[in-house]
């Protein structure tokens, strides 16, 4: 396990883990953290931290263990200034929920976010200018989030009960860069949520790069497509590419990888870009050629 610090230099928050057994301390914030207390949590999992940033206007995810942060939140409008800090992470580590203004001015909706990076979708109902959400709570089976707002008459506050998002599939990473001579490379693909039946995403193969020639996946030098089967439970799986050194000079090949899925739904970073580069670059030199003179 670890547990986070807030450490200030010259008025400036960041966060860093550090083990509970103690050790080296992890940077883990690469933008400015919001100074009030608490403007972080951490997922129930261990796995995870959710920050609040840039003055609180960005809601941002970073591994405990340190690595690369996303941004969670959409665009705000121009009065909404802020994302709200009671924010919430689901008992199952897939889903953040917060509160902002992202659509009407004036107006605070509840969103829901993969933890991972995603699709952002509005789990309230349709709410008017003034209108707002002013707290929730999500049940502790993960299927329901229970909010407080005035949305049949302004200022008449009532209880309402709404379902949690669905999961959605995802690339870790959604671009990468090898040589081929590097042999091979693993593709990561990850639910944002474990599910109690099986699913099913097929991805399917473009680019410059020829299969067979420049490369293979999973032992396969033909086929244009392929599919990844989430078992109950699972959420993460792997694809992995070898790749082949052609004696030919080639350049520099593009494999895309694109998903589509019947069972899940698919976040923003359905495409996946691996650019091979050649390594028998050659070198060319410049030919100088002399023009004698008369004698």
């Amino acid at each position: 396990m670890s547990w986070l610090i807030g450490e200030i230099s010259a008025l400036k928050f960041d966060s860093y883990s550090i083990p509970l057994t103690g050790g080296e301390s992890t940077f883990l914030s690469t933008t400015t953290l919001y100074r009030s207390s608490p403007s972080f949590q951490i997922s129930p999992n261990g796995n995870r931290v959710v920050y609040l940033a840039q003055r609180q206007s960005e809601l941002h995810s970073v591994p405990i263990a340190g690595g690369e942060a996303v941004k969670l939140n959409l665009p705000l409008v121009n009065d909404g200034d802020r994302v709200e800090t009671d924010l919430q992470i689901s008992p199952d580590s897939s889903q953040v929920l917060y509160r902002a203004k992202h659509a009407v001015e004036r107006t605070v909706h509840l969103y829901t976010a993969p933890l991972i990076g995603g699709t952002i979708t509005r789990i309230n109902d349709v709410l008017s200018a003034r209108q707002g959400v002013w707290g929730f709570q999500i049940t502790s089976d993960n299927k329901q989030v229970v909010y407080r707002a005035d949305q049949d008459a302004a200022f008449v506050y009532e209880l309402y009960a709404t379902t949690m998002g669905a999961p959605q599939v995802v690339f870790l990473s959604p671009n990468a860069t090898v040589v081929d001579t590097d042999g091979s490379f693993t593709i990561e693909v990850q639910l944002s949520a474990p599910l109690e039946q099986p699913a099913t995403v097929t991805y399917t193969t473009s680019g410059t790069a020829v299969e067979g020639v420049d490369y293979t996946i999973g032992g396969a030098t033909t086929a244009a497509t392929g599919s990844l089967t989430f078992a109950p439970g699972e959420t993460s799986k792997s694809l992995a590419v070898t790749l082949l050194d052609s004696p030919a000079l080639r350049g520099d090949r593009t494999l895309v990888l694109t998903l589509t899925s019947n069972d899940v739904n698919l976040c923003a970073n359905a495409s996946f870009t691996l650019t091979i580069t050649d390594s028998q670059r050659g070198v060319f030199l410049p030919i100088i050629m002399q023009q004698s003179s008369a004698q």
